[in-house]
């Protein structure tokens, strides 16, 4: 049998450039981006699907067909493209899919590693390979069906008094699609008895109960739950039995199971087991925090006393009481904490980015987010490798980050990462670039001179720095140039006096200089 996946509709169109040159590069079409504009805003009336992708899930290694065709009033040819995990499908050669004319893809077989999201895109070009138009379709899910091998929760062994009631109660398997679940007597089907069921699909599971009432000796014997998953036939899970007697002696409610403290994760599936048993059959009551737990969509109470979560949520915490009753009498639990393991998103304090001057001491703070236990792993990354801690680099007691004496080898993109061991979840900070500025340096040896009357004199200064400095000259306290340059074509007795370079970042400032000596006799020192 081959497995269509059809959705019938018109979807709204968009049309991107960007992924129409994608496509030049992945199908090859000599694509010129010559737009025809009386598609922007209309393509929803020129090109519409007939059919598209949708959501499905098909059983290991059957064929499979996925339906995506389209229609178009534009004077072109129409190609349907398609992307699987937002990767376009390039390759149908020698492979075990294959594309149909009307644009549908066709599996031989569909393998796990074929799972994943499928969207098609119809396109429209003329003859010349211009571009006239395009739409996307949906986003559809496929996968392959699985039941996993054991049971969430499996009914429990019970001793009863003739006459009276009981309920027996089991969650199935994880499965996908959600398994279809039945009861048995001793391996035969069983039928005729009251039953309910509730599907826990976020945990892609049913919770399935029977109730036996006024029990005779005919009601004994072995009871079990069987999940089928209706796309693998042949394969039926079955729960741990659970076996009905009859005694004839009354007992005070006990512990079988007697429900400890615990720390569960945030939004994990659990069970917090308390098992009271007695004759008649107690029922079993649980307390948060005074107040009777009622089941909702996340907590419910079992028939056999245990409470399950299906996701532990942060308003679960607080202090809960297992309690029984039947007529002889009651028993309960002392309380017992229920605390919650859990690491937020958000950190409290995320490291920032700045610019900082060389030679200076920097302090990259990093306070993780609310968390249980509170005691968290901190490691440090820069540019997104794990940062070595030694010399001018460590940590604080408060996890920030200090680099000594830092220099430009430290620039760079940095984050922190906060990992709970409990809860074996870790969060990342958000980015911190930071930017060394260094102060300037004149490079330029600049020593007292002698010159005469006329001559010509050049002056030249350099320096370096992060970010490049701004140099000018001085005499006195007056610039007489925003250069690195000077020159005096013939110099007077009056350019006499002590001449300063001057180099300027953000960062500082460094400064030279000298004195120029202008006489009126000849200088013999530069005549040799």
């Amino acid at each position: 049998m081959i497995y269509f996946v059809d959705w019938h509709g018109l979807l709204q169109p968009s049309l991107y450039k960007q992924q129409a040159m994608t496509q030049k590069d992945a199908f090859g079409f000599l694509l010129t981006f010559t737009l025809s504009l009386t598609c922007l805003g209309l393509c929803g009336g020129q090109i519409a699907f007939t059919s598209q992708p949708n959501d499905t899930v098909v059983p290991p290694n059957a064929p499979l067909q996925i339906s995506c065709t389209a229609s178009t009033r534009l004077s072109g040819v129409l190609h349907i493209l398609w992307k699987r995990n937002n990767t376009w499908i390039v390759h149908f050669t020698n492979k075990h899919y294959r594309q149909l004319q009307n644009g549908s893809l066709q599996f031989e077989q569909f393998l796990p590693a074929d799972q994943g999201l499928y969207q098609c895109s119809a396109l429209v070009m003329d003859s010349n390979h211009i571009h006239l138009g395009q739409i996307y379709s949906r986003i559809a899910t496929i996968k392959i069906a699985y039941i996993e091998d054991l049971f969430v929760v499996n009914p429990e062994t019970r001793s009863v008094l003739i006459g009276s009631n009981i309920q027996l109660q089991c969650i199935s398997p994880r499965s996908e699609p959600i398994a279809q679940v039945h009861w048995e007597k001793d391996n035969a089907k069983l039928s005729g008895y009251e039953n309910g069921s509730l599907i826990l699909l976020s945990e892609k599971t049913v919770s399935s109960t029977i109730l036996i009432k006024n029990i005779t000796s005919d009601d004994t014997g072995t009871y079990k739950c069987a999940a089928r998953n209706e796309l693998l036939l042949g394969k039926i899970v079955k729960s741990v039995g659970a076996t009905i007697s009859i005694t004839a002696r009354q007992q005070l409610p006990y512990f079988e199971k007697r429900p400890t403290a615990v720390v569960p994760n945030r939004f994990q599936s659990f069970t917090w087991e308390c098992r009271i048993r007695g004759v008649p059959e107690p029922v079993v009551h649980w307390y948060h925090n005074g107040q009777v737990v009622a089941n909702d969509q996340n907590r419910m109470k079992l028939a056999s006393g245990s409470l399950y979560f299906v996701s532990v949520l942060k308003q679960y915490n607080g202090s809960y009481v297992c309690a029984g009753r039947n007529t002889l009498g009651t028993i309960s639990s002392q309380p017992i904490p229920f605390i919650i393991a859990f690491i937020d998103y958000d950190f409290v304090r995320d490291p920032m980015s700045s610019n900082i001057t060389s030679g200076n001491t920097l302090l990259l703070h990093c306070t993780p987010p609310h968390s249980y236990p509170s005691a968290v792993t901190i490691t440090w990354y820069k540019d997104y490798e794990r940062l070595v801690l030694g010399g001018a680099i460590s940590v604080t007691a408060e996890h920030s980050l200090r680099i000594s004496s830092i220099t430009r080898s430290a620039e760079g993109v940095y984050f922190c990462q906060a990992y709970n061991p409990s809860t074996r979840a870790s969060r990342t900070s958000r980015t911190a670039t930071i930017s060394v500025r260094e102060v300037p340096r004149i490079q330029t040896v600049l020593a007292n001179r002698t010159v005469t009357v006329g001559e010509r004199v050049v002056m030249n200064c350099t320096a370096t720095g992060h970010l490049p400095p701004a140099l000018r000259w001085m005499k006195g306290n007056i610039v007489i140039s925003n250069s690195g340059s000077i020159v005096l074509s013939a110099v007077k007795l009056n350019d006499s006096g002590f001449y300063r370079c001057v180099a300027t970042n953000s960062a500082g400032n460094d400064s030279k200089q000298f004195y120029l000596h202008v006489s009126c006799e000849l200088n013999y020192q530069y005549l040799f």
